[in-house]
């Protein structure tokens, strides 16, 4: 079986950053290998950019139609920093299930480091306060904290001093270093070493 190597092919091109490749990946991304279209899809988001519309297309389709890559369409569509990824993402967020949800949160906290532009993921902050799932929860925190949304650093301090999830805890703690929370990130972390 060459699947392995197939994948780990799809991953050295990805690393080696040739935008020669990008045409061998868009096929790659459609085929019948599950492990294979993820791996090309995920190095499609690391050689493209913010002027390919025919990969950003390929990974719009691939969101919404591929239930096996679509989680790492969304990371890859976030990294390419094209126009059209802050709607899609946001879609894939709003319409997702409790298994796509998640990475559709962490690639909006992608976006918005790449970009930026921590307004992003700002709507995130009220279902990271108001949510009962804790995975979607870990996810929105670690979300919060890579797009620097300071107006959830209260969140994610108040996640780390209650007692609970401590998976869940860990994450807002994490978050909070993610998005260098100064201010009162040290006092609430420190204690948590002792």
């Amino acid at each position: 079986d060459d699947t392995v190597l197939r994948v780990y092919a799809a991953h050295g091109l990805a690393r080696m950053g040739d935008p020669k490749s990008i045409t061998a990946l868009r096929e790659a991304a459609g085929d019948k290998d599950d492990h294979v279209r993820r791996a090309a899809v995920l190095a499609l988001g690391a050689l493209s950019n913010e002027a390919d519309d025919v990969t950003v297309e390929l990974l719009a389709r691939t969101l919404t139609k591929d239930r096996e890559a679509r989680d790492v369409a969304a990371l890859a569509l976030a990294r390419t920093r094209h126009a059209r990824a802050p709607a899609l993402l946001r879609r894939a967020y709003e319409k997702g299930d409790r298994v796509h949800q998640p990475f559709a949160a962490l690639a909006l906290g992608l976006l918005a480091r790449e970009l930026g532009d921590a307004s992003l993921v700002k709507p995130l902050v009220r279902d990271l306060e108001e949510r009962a799932n804790a995975d979607l929860r870990g996810a929105l925190a670690l979300a919060v904290g890579l797009g620097r949304c300071e107006d959830g650093a209260p969140a994610l301090r108040k996640l780390v001093a209650e007692r609970g999830d401590p998976q869940l805890r860990a994450y807002a703690a994490l978050a909070l270093g993610l998005m260098e929370d100064r201010f009162g990130g040290p006092a609430v972390l420190r204690p948590l070493l002792t």
